[in-house]
């Protein structure tokens, strides 16, 4: 074998564990963006920020058939203009709180269930009495996010006990009852 030979075959050699090298360590590169690699979310409370009596500028009314009246109002940031668990039930009044979900990682999404339960509602348009109402929504972890109800009909001031449940995962981080009052 010429010394031209062995030269090729020793640089082949090279060149194959190059390339062989350069392909695991680009793998291992790739690893941590894999989908396959994920930190496990934990969720374990809520911490309430305020409550009571609040103003809110309107964003946008989403028509969801099951929500009373046909449609559910999404609202800018909450303003309270008092702290309190007793409401007046008095058409254009908004009550309910601010909270913000303990868990790891911050800013991850997590679906979330919230509970409002009331004494019986008749929403004139169904013809038939509601005593709560449930729906899942995507909250970030540590943001500080809103539930709340507006009198907006007089056929929803209806005086008694108003609960707002928030859960994950069925299992419920907190649960705000308020106390609604004809004045």
């Amino acid at each position: 074998m010429t010394i031209k030979k062995r030269i090729a075959i020793v640089r082949g050699r090279n060149m194959r564990r190059f390339f062989s090298v350069f392909a695991v360590s680009g793998i291992l590169f790739l690893l941590p963006a894999s989908p396959v690699y994920c930190e496990a979310v934990t969720v374990w409370g809520v911490n309430v920020v305020e409550h009571g009596i609040y103003v809110a500028q309107m964003q946008q009314g989403e028509k969801i058939e099951q929500a009373l009246g046909g449609r559910q109002r999404i609202v800018g940031q909450m303003h309270f203009l008092e702290e309190t668990y007793k409401i007046p039930a008095v058409l254009g009044t908004r009550f309910g709180f601010t909270y913000t979900i303990n868990g790891m990682p911050k800013q991850s999404v997590v679906p979330i269930k919230i509970i409002k339960r009331h004494p019986g509602l008749k929403d004139p348009e169904k013809g038939q009495e509601v005593v709560s109402q449930e729906y899942v929504t995507q909250q970030k972890i540590g943001e500080v996010c809103g539930t709340g109800y507006g009198f907006d009909h007089s056929w929803e001031l209806v005086p008694g006990k108003w609960t707002f449940e928030i859960s994950y995962e069925d299992n419920i981080l907190v649960d705000i009852s308020f106390d609604v009052y004809k004045p």
